[in-house]
This record gives structure tokens, C-alpha cells and sequence, in this order.
């Protein structure tokens, strides 16, 4: 689509949009899908601001977890395969569980590391193959200068993090720039910290002094592997409707596949719903 408008705007247009979907894709101009863009514009009322302000309306509180004084949380133990017949079943290393019913929220990048008995259908098994593109780069970065407290900008295509924007300000008055970079610019920031605080100064080498940067690989975590959902060019077409289907007594949620905000801790509370008032009328 950009490539269609093209002849009708100016350089720093282009450059505008194009850094924009790459950010929020995380991926390439060929693996981004348009359609994807067509269903957030309809969600935000169809203006810019309204994605402002939908996807910053629901954050994560610190300390926040599992609900009630039953749950027990076990961290750091990579599931190894479900068993969806009779009585669900959890594997990993050492230890398994049995439940009337699983809730599986594993992410459309992971499943495909873990096995399921009976196997997934096709059409999903397909999906999950394929997976979403979103390998974007995230890190924040606390500045010096607190005339940044309300800048944003974009960088595109001179630098890996084409896109950063202030989020907010230490207790000390800090600002905190936000930043991203797609897929394809490759940027490891774990794997060359000099690289990567250059690149954040890039913008205004002049103006963007870093005092600290914070950063997480989510492309390399085993739990992740990738951002947030962003699918590819007909992936969803077919897997979406199989993508929130029950397996057995399997029943999925995950903010990947939600009907509405795909990717926004919006779609999680909306598809984790969905869940529980299966489990809730079924037990």
C-alpha cells in the first residue's frame, strides 16, 4: 500500500509511514499484513489518536499475579507436551499435572516446541509453522536531558531504531524514551551495548545523552520467541477461527488471536475471558 500512495506525498511522508508500520509490525514491508492495519484502524475509531489511547489503557501493575491464595506459580519450567483426551495433562521435565480442564496461553511462536496428544489439525498445526513477524527490538532508555519528556521522533531507514517516543520520567525528573527497531535492521542490543546506545543517540547525537538503558530479547526467549502478534500476509484467513478452538480439554486464549485488540494486553483480558466462562460453565 505504501508503495501505491507514493507518487502523492513528500520523502519525510515516507519516510513517516513507513517507519510507523515498521514498528508496529516488528517485521518487513513484504511480511507485514495490510489487513492487520485495516482491523487496528476500525478498533481505534479510525484515528490516529484513538490508538494512543486504546493501547495504553490497560498496563501491567507491579506485583500483580495469580489471583487467589490457592494458585501456585512455577516459573522457569518449560512445558513438554499436552495431552488434550480424557484428563488434561501437563509434561515437562520432572513433574506432571493432571486438571479437568488446561488453559494453554502458550504464544503462536512457542507451540511449536511443544508437543500435543491427539497432534493439532492441520490448518492450526500450519499456523503455528508459519508463526506471526514481529521480531521487533525494544529497549528504554533514561536520558538526561528533560527537555525529552515529551519528544518523539523517527529515524528511517538511517538507523536500526527508527522510531522512540518519551513514556515518562524517573522520580528524579529523568525521561524515558521508549524505542524500537524492525526484524530486518537485526539490532542485538544484549550482543553490542556501545551499538545500540549510538543508535539510540543517532536521532540527536547532540540533544540524547543515555544514562541507562533496560532492555529484553524477547525474540530470543524461549517463551516468547517475538514480540507482539503481528501476523503475516494471510495467516489468519483460515487459522484464526481453528487458533481459538478447544483441543480436547485444551481450551486456548492468548492475546494473539482475540477478535479485537490482537497483540494489547486488551486482547488477553478479552480471549482469557473467553476462557474462564468456558471452564466455568463446563466445571
Amino acid at each position: 500500500r505504501p508503495m501505491q500512495i507514493e507518487a502523492a506525498i513528500s520523502p519525510n511522508e515516507r519516510a513517516a509511514i513507513l517507519g510507523y508500520v515498521l514498528t508496529t509490525s516488528g517485521g518487513s514491508l513484504e511480511t507485514t499484513s495490510f489487513v492487520k492495519f485495516l482491523h487496528w484502524w476500525a478498533l481505534r475509531h479510525h484515528t490516529s489518536q484513538g490508538l494512543q489511547d486504546y493501547q495504553e489503557e490497560y498496563q501491567f501493575v507491579p506485583g500483580g499475579g495469580a489471583g487467589d491464595g490457592e494458585s501456585v506459580v512455577c516459573l522457569s519450567c518449560p512445558v513438554q507436551r499436552v495431552v488434550g483426551a480424557g484428563m488434561g495433562l501437563i509434561r515437562r521435565t520432572t513433574s506432571s499435572y493432571t486438571a479437568a480442564r488446561v488453559v494453554c496461553t502458550i504464544p503462536l511462536n512457542v507451540p511449536q516446541d511443544v508437543s500435543f496428544i491427539p497432534p493439532l489439525d492441520e490448518t492450526r498445526a500450519a499456523a503455528i509453522q508459519t508463526g506471526h513477524v514481529n521480531g521487533c527490538t525494544k529497549l528504554y532508555a533514561e536520558v538526561n536531558n528533560k527537555e525529552l519528556r515529551s519528544w518523539d521522533g523517527i529515524n528511517y531507514p538511517y538507523n536500526n531504531l527508527i522510531y522512540a517516543n518519551a513514556v515518562g520520567a524517573t522520580p528524579a525528573g529523568y525521561p524515558t524514551l521508549v524505542c524500537f527497531g524492525p526484524a530486518e535492521n537485526g539490532l542485538q542490543p544484549e550482543e553490542d551495548v556501545e551499538e545500540t546506545l549510538q543508535q539510540v543517540r543517532n536521532p540527536n547525537p547532540e540533544v540524547i545523552n543515555v544514562r541507562r538503558l533496560v532492555f529484553h530479547n524477547w525474540v530470543k526467549d524461549p517463551y516468547t520467541r517475538g514480540a507482539w502478534f503481528y501476523p503475516p500476509p494471510g495467516l489468519l484467513d483460515e487459522a484464526l477461527g481453528k487458533l481459538r478452538q478447544r483441543h480436547g480439554n485444551v481450551v486456548f486464549a492468548s492475546a494473539d488471536w482475540p477478535r479485537g485488540w490482537r497483540g494489547f494486553i486488551d486482547g488477553a483480558i478479552e480471549d482469557g475471558t473467553r476462557a474462564a466462562m468456558v471452564c466455568s460453565k463446563e466445571l
